[in-house]
Order: structure tokens, then C-alpha cells, then sequence
């Protein structure tokens, strides 16, 4: 090979690499613009119930090409805090298709919120009040949810140890299903024939999401309460999405 054929070869070298080196520049700004973006315009259209701290990220390979034909692909959102009617959790949400010219939107919206033991405990403290029960002590673990409660008998407070189940009734609305009731205390106490039923009571999770959402699944796991939900169609960001909080 000649100097000027090596020469030559160089300065193509240099310039595929000065080329890849700008192409990678304009697809990090376009991930940062459109993070940022994306962040700005969720925290503002969140309701007045809801506080949070918003982290947005494109999930596309290419970014700028999407930005070029106007749709990402994807996008998540994650929240580091939230809070919703004073109950504090996690969400990891992902929306499909979002448009952002002329009409803008999202084809599809799903996540998970997250709720852990000690949220929980305040959550269904104030539910099972309103149904007559005062409960606390809440675990959560894999086989559902247990709980301690108080009961009058035979002229003492007797402590009781319920455990329960979590069952959906549709419409975002639960249920805590009393399954079995063991007695702490008091040897005449043991002779009770307690119904577990009446330590069941029910509560609305639809209230901790936006309307446009709908509940899918609740699990319990060691710690959380994880709850898949999933958008009931194609989801307009107007300025109205998910400023609404839904109702059972």
C-alpha cells in the first residue's frame, strides 16, 4: 500500500469515527431531552392527592430516529416516592406507542405499584375502622396478610391473631377475607368459638390510581403488597389524563 492509499485510508477511518462519535452525541441528547421532557409533563398532570418525584427514560434503540417520526416505542416512568391520600408506595409504569405531534398519547399503559407492610398497616388501619374493627400489627408474606385485633369477652379484652386472605371483587374494590382466629390470651377464652368471617372486611384499591388504570392482579409478598394494573384503552395526554382518581 502506497503513503497516499494509507493516507487516504486514515482519513476515512477518522471520519467514520467522527461521524459515529456525533451520531451517539445526538442520540444522548435526544434520551436526556425527552427524559426530561417526559418527567415535566407527568409530575404536572398528576391529581392534586398525588405527590411524587417522577424519573422518565425512552426505551427505544434509536431515540432520535423515533423523535424524527414523531411516536416513541416506549417509555418508563418510575416514581423514587409517592403519594396517594396519604399512603406512600412505589410505581413502575411503561407506555407503549407514545405519539407526541398533532394528537398526543399513548397506546397502552402498564405497571406495578407497590405498597409495602408498614403503608399497608396505616392503609387497613383506617379501612377496618370504618368497619368496626381496630386492627394493627399488619404482616404481609406470600400466603396473604395477618393482623392482631382486640375482642371483648366474658368481661376482658382478649387478644386475637387473625389470618387472612386478599381476595379482588372486581372494580378495583378488595377484600380481606378473615380465615382463622387464634386466642392469645385467657384459658377460658381458648373454649370461644370465634368466627373468622366477622374479621373480614373490604376496601377500594381503584382510589390509589388514576381512572383511566384498572386493577389486574394483587399479590402479597414478603414485606409489599404489588398491584399490576393496565390502562383500559389508548390513554390522550390532553392536560386531563390522569388527573382524576378512579372510584369503586
Amino acid at each position: 500500500m502506497t503513503r497516499n492509499s494509507r493516507r487516504t485510508s486514515t482519513v476515512w477511518i477518522v471520519a467514520a469515527v467522527v461521524v459515529l462519535v456525533l451520531l451517539a452525541s445526538v442520540e444522548i441528547i435526544a434520551r436526556i431531552a425527552v427524559s426530561n421532557i417526559a418527567k415535566d409533563q407527568v409530575e404536572k398532570s398528576l391529581p392534586e392527592v398525588v405527590d411524587a418525584q417522577v424519573h422518565a427514560a425512552p426505551t427505544g434503540l434509536c431515540v432520535a430516529c423515533e423523535i424524527l417520526g414523531g411516536k416513541l416505542s416506549g417509555l418508563d416512568i418510575e416514581t423514587e416516592s409517592l403519594s396517594v391520600n396519604g399512603v406512600s408506595g412505589h410505581i413502575k409504569l411503561h407506555a407503549d406507542g407514545v405519539q407526541f405531534r398533532d394528537s398526543s398519547g399513548a397506546d397502552a399503559v402498564h405497571g406495578t405499584l407497590n405498597i409495602s407492610e408498614t403503608e399497608l398497616n396505616h392503609l387497613l388501619a383506617q379501612v377496618a375502622e370504618q368497619s368496626g374493627l381496630d386492627i394493627n400489627d399488619v404482616n404481609v408474606s406470600d400466603r396473604g396478610v395477618s393482623y392482631s385485633t382486640q375482642f371483648d369477652a366474658f368481661g376482658k379484652t382478649l387478644d386475637l391473631d387473625i389470618t387472612a386472605s386478599m381476595q379482588s371483587r372486581g372494580n378495583g374494590e378488595m377484600q380481606i377475607v378473615g380465615e382463622s382466629v387464634e386466642i392469645g390470651s385467657g384459658s377460658a377464652a381458648k373454649q370461644l368459638d370465634l368466627d373468622a368471617s366477622r374479621f373480614t372486611f373490604q376496601f377500594c384499591l381503584a382510589e390509589y390510581l388514576p381512572k383511566e388504570l384498572e386493577v389486574t392482579s394483587v399479590v402479597t409478598q414478603d414485606g409489599e403488597l404489588a398491584i399490576d394494573f393496565r390502562s383500559r384503552g389508548p390513554v390522550a395526554f390532553d392536560g386531563t389524563a390522569f388527573s382524576e382518581m378512579g372510584r369503586c
